[in-house]
């Protein structure tokens, strides 16, 4: 990785001050000389292992020092998008003055844009390119979240709540016009869907029993998009079912799913969901693209921009493609993130473009890019004259002259 622009010393610095760990990324990923280099390429798969620990002022200072190298940049989105990704919220935690102190950050990168969704909301965390410049992604992962459970006020998981805060505290900091992207579904269609079966002891699949289960869920997950005001927000297809037919039980019946999804399974349970009669992987496909026929026509019935890349996955015998879930043989109900990279940038390259609104000379700044645009780069600058001021004086005990 060039890094020749600056010294390791001072990336190291950079990071640190943002919050990274240097040492513990090194010690969990075993890449002690390559950090920076594995953040930016591999950082996706190694999200639990960040320290979880973010300082805004510092995050601001990371990206200042890298306009000119990509993979430094890519690594410093990798390591926000991952405390983006903390289940705890830490997001949440951030004051507004953190996040225009982000979004100022952001600004100096590119144009940000946010996807709020469940896991599979991850697969379009990527540093987009266009001829616009840098579109550099916010993702706030709702890991398990059901898209019928927003519109639920009681929601264990509180997730409705989550997005209200964001919509709230969060997206007024960044700038006007931040595209955002919502992707809920999959959760309902494959897991809740099966459970709701086993609890209710409904083992055969009748295929109108779902109609009116997807059905259902599309009316609630828009009703709760309505009622929070994100009307602007564009609504993304889910994805084609990547477990196989073999994968299916292996892929859903394990704790790390059960776990996210606050699912357990007693020995009877187990036993119960065993006897689940399961779709083959080609009707289950046809099921996924029912879901988003009707999601799509809801849409369109209430006014809100929508955009499909379900059929960019399919190979030619009308299921997923085995390029996009081969990394653990079908039993993963994720779309492998990095054969999927050119699909997902295709993606939102389409979306932000067909959606773009109006080009930032015709709207009315925020006050915050007021402050970032007029006020900042003053401030800035009298504070590295009083440090370069302060370093002369503890050097030498007199001022520089100007050519010095």
């Amino acid at each position: 990785m060039d890094d020749s622009a600056h010294s390791r010393l001072e990336i190291e610095s950079a990071f640190l001050h943002a919050g990274f760990k240097l040492d513990q990324y090194a010690a969990a990923t075993g890449t002690l000389g390559r950090e920076f280099a594995h953040l930016s390429d591999e950082g996706e798969h190694y999200v639990g292992y960040f320290p979880q620990e973010f300082r805004a002022l510092g995050f601001k200072r990371l990206c200042g020092i890298h306009e000119r190298n990509a993979k430094l940049s890519q690594a410093a989105m990798v390591f926000l998008n991952s405390h983006l990704a903390d289940p705890r919220t830490w997001s949440d935690r951030q004051s507004p003055r953190s996040w225009r102190r982000i979004a100022s950050a952001l600004r100096s990168r590119g144009r940000p844009f946010v996807v709020i969704g469940d896991s599979h909301s991850a697969n379009y965390r990527r540093v987009l390119v266009d001829e616009r410049g840098h579109h550099i992604p916010l993702n706030f992962q709702m890991f398990a979240a059901s898209a019928a459970g927003l519109a639920n006020p009681q929601s264990r998981s509180g997730w409705n709540k989550r997005i209200e805060r964001i919509r709230d505290e969060i997206l007024p900091n960044l700038p006007r016009g931040t595209p955002v992207f919502l992707k809920f579904g999959q959760v309902d269609v494959e897991f809740v869907h099966a459970f709701k079966r086993m609890q209710e002891k409904r083992f055969g699949f009748d295929v109108e029993e779902f109609r009116a289960f997807a059905q259902r869920t599309v009316d609630r997950y828009i009703s709760f998009i309505l009622a929070a005001g994100l009307r602007e927000a564009i609504v993304l297809s889910i994805n084609p079912p990547t477990l196989t037919d073999d994968g299916w039980r292996k892929g859903y019946a394990n704790a790390h799913i059960r776990g996210k999804a606050h699912y357990d399974l007693t020995p009877e349970d187990q036993a119960e969901f065993e006897q689940l009669e399961v779709p083959d992987m080609l009707t289950r496909t046809g099921l996924h693209r029912l879901f988003n026929t009707m999601l799509a026509e809801r849409c369109a019935e209430k006014g809100l921009a929508w955009f499909n890349d379900f059929d960019r996955y399919l190979g030619l015998d009308g299921v997923i493609d085995p390029v996009f879930n081969a990394l653990w043989d079908g039993r993963d109900h994720h779309v492998d993130f990095r054969p999927s990279r050119a699909v997902a940038e295709k993606t939102l390259a389409a979306a932000i473009r067909m959606h773009a609104p109006l080009s930032a000379q015709h709207q009315i700044p925020r006050r915050a890019e007021v402050f970032d645009v007029l006020v900042e780069p003053v401030l800035a600058s009298r504070r590295a004259w009083r440090l370069r001021r302060a370093t002369t004086l503890d050097s030498g005990g007199v001022m520089a002259s100007r050519s010095a």
